[in-house]
């Protein structure tokens, strides 16, 4: 969560959890399909990434939007996919 800038208030907040259920979550509850539901769409990335580190996450983003670009560029016509978003730069 901290690698989006988000904190265990801000889920509280957001989400409408009790201090217990963040802190749960915060500090390693275990996934149910319920949970990343919530958590994915919150966060801003896809499902699956919540289940690997926040940085090999964004490095299959760049590599896919690296991978777009260069087809892009050899194929007339292509239309690139849409960003996804990424992590605020500090």
């Amino acid at each position: 969560m901290a690698f989006r800038g988000k904190r265990q208030a801000d889920m509280q907040r957001d989400l409408g959890w009790s201090k217990g259920k963040a802190n749960e979550v915060y500090n390693g509850q275990p996934y149910s399909q319920a949970l990343v539901d919530v958590l994915a769409p919150w966060l801003e990335i896809e499902p699956y990434e919540l289940l690997m580190p926040p940085t090999t996450a964004m490095s299959i983003r760049n590599l896919k939007r690296t991978a777009a670009a260069i087809v892009a560029e050899s194929t007339p016509g292509f239309a690139e996919p849409p960003e996804p978003t990424d992590p605020p730069k500090k």
